[in-house]
């Protein structure tokens, strides 16, 4: 129906679709269309309904956001049911937790709430809180001031029981040293690798790789793909092809003179005496005596810049006799440059008084301001011109061409032919943004391809900035629906499986030969020059771990510790790689409360007591759900 309107919604047509749809309008109200559904629940807590319009509302919510994470993969069916049942599971228990939070007497008053609203940065203008702010973020966000202030009271009285429920719980000594003593365990051990590469495996036969893949058909699929053709605009390509004279460039030169022209610079040094944080009048005034007596000394001959190199406080620069380089009006504070830009070349300040002390002052060269003749700037002024024409020319193409587009959403000819544009091709893509295009492996252009309205629907997409400057407008074609691999396609990854799990299998093996060995009181040294390899030792490793996988972490800290007189235990693990890594542990070093700083020990305690009431907070929302009566309405959920 809705592909009928779009195709046909013009002329005499339009116009009756229109006073169809405005007769119930006017009898029934635009509510009711805008949510149809806002008296089914789809579930019920007790005797309090969720409606579909609010379980809707926020789904589509929760729904953008997965997908904002994802990109240009497309969420699937099972994640979509997923996603809907954790969605109405968070808003049952919200609804329990609020009417537990009624029933033990909790509630946010209308002043506690207003000045809550108050405090919000986002309504805030000037000198305070705005209610023009307020009331234009209501409208951005589609919520009246009534449902979005009740949302807010139910949250907070939510937020409420929450802390209520979780910050009752506390930590006593006992499980604090408990705590310590694990999370802050060490563990010294030793490891020796055998690598899965060392086993080699011959081909496979024809009746290995048949049986191997008839059981495992199901895994060779070759994926859903498609072309793209498409139209592109490009900021930088409307740029190339501006052309402008040089009358044209020279009006522009003339108009914006200005900008083109040299400030004057002056090259500057400089001796300081500085002054303490809080100078007296004392302070001051010997500060300014040491000054000008190096000044005598110059007067008298010496160079300024020895004097510098001996007695200036400004490390920065009296190591290289005072000099500071050019400087440019506003560059240095008021004193020191209007002091500086009144001075004649070679000519040396009296004592000049700023924040940092006192100054004197030597240029020792001055480049005069000069305007930049119109031969000097011609390519900056090109480019300038070009920039900004592009800007504008770039904005009306875009529009241009999203309103060709749409109104031909079966073609691109029409947009290839309003804008002088040509119709490209990509390569194949994948729904995962897959493809050696790089038009078409842009997230954001994957993720429109594979959207129903533009492979399913068969229409153009919406422009897709995939980058500043560069829009494109894409259309499907050539679709290859996801298909089973015969034997022939998948037999290159069929001899490779067979071969990774044979190598899989006799490492293995010979890892679990060597451990028996070890288990039954082979010398460790001897086991690892048989097989021509090392033991790598690591001492006191805590849980973290630093460059050691996880996998092996975990099965390093799941071992008993060492027997009796310290004798090794040894263990084995498979690493991600494929390789066999033997773990002789021999020491284990609990973690000790004494050791810990009282901020340590404070910040354990309060990440104990956090974890702690989360795991009471959820008993209890799952304990008051099992005591509520809750139901829900399958088929207007599916709805």
């Amino acid at each position: 129906m809705l592909q009928f309107i779009r195709d046909n919604a013009t002329g005499w047509i339009a116009w009756g679709i229109v006073i169809l749809i405005s007769i119930p309008f006017a009898l029934w109200g635009i509510h009711q269309y805008v949510s149809p559904d806002s008296s089914v629940a789809v579930a019920t807590v007790d005797d309090a309904e969720i409606g579909y319009y609010d379980f809707q509302r926020l789904y589509a919510r929760r729904r953008q956001q997965l997908q904002s994470i994802l990109g240009a993969r497309i969420i699937g069916a099972e994640e979509d049911d997923r996603l809907r049942r954790e969605v109405l599971d968070r808003m049952i228990d919200s609804e329990v937790l609020i009417r537990s939070g009624i029933s033990a007497g909790m509630r946010v008053g209308d002043e506690q709430l207003a000045s809550i609203i108050r405090t919000q940065d986002a309504f805030q203008s000037g000198d305070g809180f705005s209610q023009d702010a307020y009331e234009g973020w209501l409208r951005s966000q589609g919520h009246s001031p009534g449902g979005f202030e009740e949302d807010l009271r139910r949250s907070l009285l939510e937020q409420q029981l929450a802390v209520g429920v979780s910050g009752s719980e506390f930590i006593t000594g006992s499980r604090l040293r408990d705590a310590v003593r694990v999370r802050l365990q060490t563990r010294t051990f030793s490891l020796l690798a055998i690598s899965a590469t060392e086993f080699e495996r011959p081909e496979p036969t024809e009746s290995e790789i048949g049986t191997y893949f008839e059981r495992h058909r199901s895994e060779y699929t070759a994926p859903e793909r498609l072309r793209l053709r498409y139209l592109e605009i490009s900021l930088d390509d409307i740029a190339a092809d501006i052309k402008a004279d040089d009358e044209e460039l020279r009006a522009l030169f003339e108009a914006e003179s200005e900008r083109f022209v040299t400030p004057e610079k002056r090259e500057v040094s400089h001796i300081l005496v500085s002054l303490p944080s809080d100078p007296g009048a004392d302070d001051v005034a010997r500060a300014r005596e040491r000054l000008v007596a190096l000044r005598d000394r110059i007067t008298v001959g010496e160079l300024f810049e020895d004097l510098a190199r001996e007695s200036s406080d400004d490390p920065g620069s009296a190591a290289g006799g005072g000099v500071l380089g050019f400087i440019e009006r506003g560059m240095m504070v008021p004193e020191f440059e209007e002091a500086a830009f009144a001075l004649a070349p070679d000519q040396i300040s009296d004592p000049v008084r700023s924040s940092f002390g006192w100054h004197l002052i030597k240029v020792t060269s001055v480049q005069e301001s000069r305007g930049a003749t119109f031969e000097e700037v011609r390519d900056q002024v090109l480019a300038e011109y070009q920039s900004r024409e592009a800007e504008r020319i770039y904005v009306e193409r875009v529009e241009t061409l999203a309103n060709v587009t749409y109104e031909h959403p079966e073609s691109l000819e029409a947009g290839a032919r309003e804008l002088g544009l040509t119709i490209r091709e990509t390569s194949l893509l994948t729904r995962d943004g897959q493809s050696d295009d790089p038009v078409a492996s842009q997230p954001a252009v994957a993720a429109a391809a594979f959207s129903s309205d533009v492979l399913d629907d068969g229409n153009n997409s919406d422009p897709i900035e995939f980058e500043p400057g560069r829009i494109v407008v894409v259309r499907a074609f050539d679709h290859e629906p996801p298909r089973d691999l015969d034997l022939d396609e998948a037999r290159a990854d069929v001899v490779a499986a067979l071969q990774a799990d044979a190598r899989q299998q006799a490492v293995m093996e010979r890892g679990r030969e060597l451990l028996e060995d070890l288990r039954s009181g082979r010398d460790a040294d001897a086991v690892a020059a048989d097989e021509g390899l090392e033991w790598s030792r690591f001492e006191n490793v805590n849980r973290i771990g630093g460059a050691l996988s996880e996998q092996l972490l975990e099965a390093v800290f799941r071992m008993p510790r060492p027997g009796t007189g310290g004798a090794a235990r040894f263990d084995g693990v498979i690493e991600e790689g494929g390789d066999f890594v033997i773990v002789s542990l021999s020491r284990v070093d609990d973690g000790d409360v004494s050791s810990m700083s009282d901020d340590e020990t404070r910040t354990l305690r309060q990440a104990l007591e956090a974890d702690g009431g989360r795991t009471v907070f959820d008993a209890f929302v799952r304990s008051r759900r099992q005591s509520a009566d809750v139901r829900i309405m399958e088929q207007n959920l599916e709805s």
